[in-house]
C-alpha cells in the first residue's frame, strides 16, 4: 500500500527538510505551503495522515485541523509548532490532533510519530481484500476509481461475462486481472490475449487451436487461448478487431461451451470465464455495422466504463508520484521531487493517451532532469498540451530555439522531441478518425502492423 503524508508548512526550508524525510522512507507526501492549498490537496487526494504547521497564512493549523476532523474521510493528524505554549497544545490536541511535535523537528522523533501512524492505517485496511488496494494504489484514490472499484468487486463474485470499456491507457488489463484475481477462478489461470496484435490469418488457430495437419505448418496439435485458460479468465483485449466471421465463431464457444479447433472433427468442452476490453465505445461499433449485435449482448452481460484521466484529475498528482518513485528505483538514483509549477503542469494536460502518457512524461523528465527538483519546464515537450493541426504543425518560434539550444540542450535532441510530438499528435487524431480500429489504422497507413503497434506503445498511445 502507498503510504501518502499531507505536509503543510509556510516555511520552505522546513516543508523541503520534511519531504525528503519522508521520502527517504519511501513514501509519498503532498506538500502545501499555506492552509488553503492543504485544505484543497486533502480534499483531492485523501491522504493517510496530515502534518499541519499551526501558524499558517489564509487558515491557520488549527482551522485545517477542524476540517479534517469534521470532513467525510477522517484523516489522523500531527500538529507542529513552534510555540511551546500550553493553550496551543491544548487547543491542538482537543481539536482532535494525535499528536504534537515541537520545532525544531528532530528526524527521528518525526519519523517515529509517522511510524506509529502508519502501522495504526495498516491496522484499519480490510485484511481479506489486498487486490482492491493494490488496484487502488496502481489506478489511483479518487472517488471516480473508488466507484469503479465497488462495481468490479459485485461482479467478480459471479461468472457473468464482462465487458470493459475505456481509452488506450487507461488500466483495462489492470481491470481485468483485480476481476479474475477477485473470482472463484482466481487460482486458475489468466489468459490475455490481444486480438490486434495477431494477423486475422492466425487468430482462429490461437483462440481456438488446431490439430495436426490441419493446414500446412500444422506438424502437432496446438491447445489454444481458450483450452489454455481452461477454469479461469480469458481476457480478450482490442475485441473490435475480430473480424465478422470470428465473431460468429466466439458467439457460438460462449453459448455452447465448447469449441471447434481448426481441422478438429468433434468439439472440446471449455469452462472459461469471458472478460473483454475495447479502447471504443463497443455500441457505437455496433449500430454502424462493424460488430455484431449479438455478440456484443453476450460479451456485455456487465460493463464497466473506465473514465479517461482527465476527468479524474484528482488521481494525476498521486499517480505521477508514484511513477516518479518507480522511475527512479529503476534508475536508481536519489529521490526526485516535482515543483508546484510541474504539479499544475500536469493536473492541466488533456492527457489523450492516459496513464499510459503520463508514464512515458515522467520517466522522460526523470532521465534528463539536473539536479533533485522536476520543474515544469522539465516536462515541457511538443506533445504536450498542444492540439496539433494537419495544416500546420506546432513548431517553436526562432527565438524559442535559439533559447532551448542556448540552456544545453543539443540539437539532435530537439529534432527528435519535435519530429516525435509532430508523429504522436498525427498518430492520435489518425487513430480518432479510425475508431480506434488499429489494423484499420495499419492499413490506412500501408504499415507493418507490428510497427504501427510499436510506435503507438513508443508514444504512450
Amino acid at each position: 500500500m502507498d503510504f501518502r503524508v499531507l505536509v503543510a508548512d509556510d516555511d520552505p526550508g522546513v516543508l523541503h527538510l520534511l519531504e525528503a524525510y519522508l521520502r527517504r522512507e519511501g513514501w509519498g507526501v503532498i506538500p502545501a505551503s499555506d492552509g488553503i492549498e492543504a485544505l484543497e490537496r486533502f480534499e483531492a487526494l485523501q491522504p493517510e495522515l496530515a502534518v499541519l504547521d499551526v501558524a499558517m497564512p489564509h487558515r491557520d493549523g488549527l482551522q485545517v485541523l477542524a476540517h479534517i476532523i469534521r470532513s467525510p474521510h477522517p484523516t489522523p493528524v500531527i500538529m507542529l509548532s513552534g510555540q511551546a505554549e500550553p493553550w496551543v497544545i491544548i487547543a491542538a490536541m482537543k481539536g482532535g490532533a494525535t499528536d504534537f511535535l515541537l520545532k525544531p523537528i528532530l528526524r527521528e522523533d518525526f519519523l517515529e510519530a509517522i511510524r506509529r501512524h502508519r502501522k495504526s492505517n495498516l491496522r484499519e485496511i480490510e485484511e481479506p481484500d489486498p487486490v482492491s488496494q493494490d488496484l487502488l494504489t496502481r489506478m489511483g484514490r479518487g472517488m471516480a476509481v473508488r466507484r469503479m472499484l465497488m462495481n468490479i468487486q459485485r461482479v467478480a463474485a459471479t461468472d457473468f461475462s464482462v465487458l470493459i470499456q475505456g481509452e488506450t491507457g487507461t488500466g483495462k488489463e489492470l481491470v481485468a486481472e483485480a476481476i479474475h484475481r477477485m473470482s472463484r477462478r482466481a487460482g486458475q489461470p489468466l489468459v490475455a490475449v490481444d486480438c490486434g496484435a495477431i494477423p486475422d490469418t492466425l487468430l482462429e488457430s490461437e483462440l481456438f487451436g488446431h490439430e495436426r495437419g490441419a493446414f500446412t505448418g500444422a506438424t502437432s496439435r496446438r491447445r489454444g487461448y481458450f483450452e489454455l485458460a481452461r477454469g479461469g479468465t480469458l481476457f480478450l483485449d482490442e475485441i473490435t478487431n475480430l473480424h465478422r466471421g470470428l465473431q460468429a465463431k466466439l458467439l457460438r464457444a460462449l453459448e455452447e461451451r465448447h469449441i471447434w479447433p481448426v481441422g478438429a472433427e468433434r468439439p472440446v468442452e471449455v469452462d472459461v470465464r469471458i472478460v473483454a476490453a475495447s479502447n471504443s465505445a463497443l455500441r457505437q461499433e455496433v449500430e454502424g455495422g462493424r460488430f455484431r449485435r449479438d455478440v456484443y449482448q453476450r460479451l456485455a452481460e456487465f460493463e464497466i466504463f473506465i473514465p479517461p484521466l482527465r476527468e479524474r484529475r484528482e488521481d494525476i498528482e498521486y499517480l505521477a508520484e508514484r511513477l516518479l518513485a518507480e522511475a527512479c528505483r529503476e534508475l536508481d538514483r536519489p529521490p526526485l521531487l516535482l515543483s508546484p509549477e510541474a504539479r499544475a503542469l500536469l493536473v492541466q494536460e488533456p492527457w489523450p493517451g492516459n496513464v499510459r502518457e503520463l508514464r512515458n512524461a515522467i520517466r522522460r523528465a526523470a532521465i534528463l532532469v539536473d539536479g533533485s527538483r522536476i520543474d515544469a519546464r522539465d516536462l515541457e515537450r511538443p506533445r504536450m498540451g498542444q492540439a496539433l493541426s494537419l495544416e500546420q504543425p506546432a513548431l517553436p518560434t526562432l527565438e524559442q530555439l535559439v533559447t532551448t539550444l542556448e540552456g544545453g540542450r543539443p540539437f539532435r535532441l530537439v529534432m527528435e522531441e519535435l519530429v516525435g510530438g509532430v508523429e504522436r499528435d498525427l498518430l492520435v487524431r489518425l487513430l480518432e478518425w479510425t475508431r480506434g480500429n488499429k489494423r484499420a489504422l495499419s492499413r490506412l497507413l500501408q504499415m507493418n502492423y507490428r510497427t504501427l503497434f510499436r510506435r503507438l506503445r513508443e508514444h504512450g498511445i
